[in-house]
């Protein structure tokens, strides 16, 4: 499978390997992820999709059970040359299950900033509250209403503010996992819409077992299986491949 065009990679993955004691998780990845695109990675339940994401912004510096080893260059920077709490800045996760903290709307988008202990006038807050709020497409669903608690709001709203959570520090890679898992129809459609709106200022990583999903949204689309990846290409070449574990995982996934 080819790689569209001349896109700017943003991440690039050299043979990297994740293994604890009693198991390889990923066994030399190499990926390239593309600036401005939907990156999507799919594949099997326990093929180690949620441990990648997880090592792209070195959350698993906080897994001391796990060994990983290889290269990943952030914007041609080792990620190991950054600093968790900035390279977490730059390369945001959004889980699969919405995790709003027990406070209102208006403070769960603000936490990041507060924590990072910036000094902002509340004309600058609320701007870069709202902005994030309209980046997550739920502006217009809450404004005037931004001190009703984050935990009284739908599934989809939660999951959107969570969303608005992470954008509010304009980071530059927005992964996702399963962020529609857990979603019914409308509020899985919002989050389509959304993903599709947000390549257009960011990169989006995203691990789904959704095929549908997928058809609507991804620019490149990445079978990882049994700790490898086994296909790689545009949405449009990945779904017409004729390698044997991608239409093995498509004939089950659908």
């Amino acid at each position: 499978m080819e790689e569209k065009g001349k896109v700017e990679k943003i991440i690039e993955i050299e043979g990297l390997k994740i293994e604890t004691k009693k198991k390889v998780i990923l066994d030399g990845v190499d990926l390239n992820i593309f600036r401005n695109s939907v990156n999507t990675i799919v594949g099997p339940s326990g093929s180690g999709k949620s441990t990648l994401l997880r090592s792209l912004n070195r959350l698993l510096d906080m897994e001391p059970s796990m060994d990983v080893s290889g290269d990943v260059l952030f914007e041609k920077r080792n990620i190991r040359d950054y600093d968790p709490v900035e390279l977490r800045r730059e390369i945001g996760l959004v889980f699969q299950k919405p995790n709003p903290f027990p406070m209102s709307i208006y403070d769960n988008v603000a936490f990041g900033l507060r924590i990072q202990g910036k000094k902002l006038k509340k004309e600058e807050m609320d701007k870069l509250v709202n902005r994030a709020l309209e980046d997550a497409d739920l502006y217009e669903e809450l404004k005037g209403n931004l001190k009703q608690m984050g935990t009284s709001l739908s599934g989809g709203q939660q999951q959107r503010l969570c969303i608005a959570r992470a954008l509010v520090l304009r980071p530059k890679v927005l992964m996702f996992d399963e962020p529609t898992s857990a979603l019914d129809p409308i509020a899985k459609g919002k989050i389509v819409d959304l993903i599709r709106a947000l390549k257009q200022k960011f990169t989006v990583i995203l691990v789904t077992h959704d095929m549908s999903l997928t058809r609507k949204v991804s620019d490149y689309t990445n079978l990882i299986y049994e700790g490898k990846f086994v296909a790689k290409g545009t949405g449009t070449e990945f779904f017409e491949s004729e390698i044997e574990e991608v239409k093995d995982f498509l004939s089950e996934a659908d």
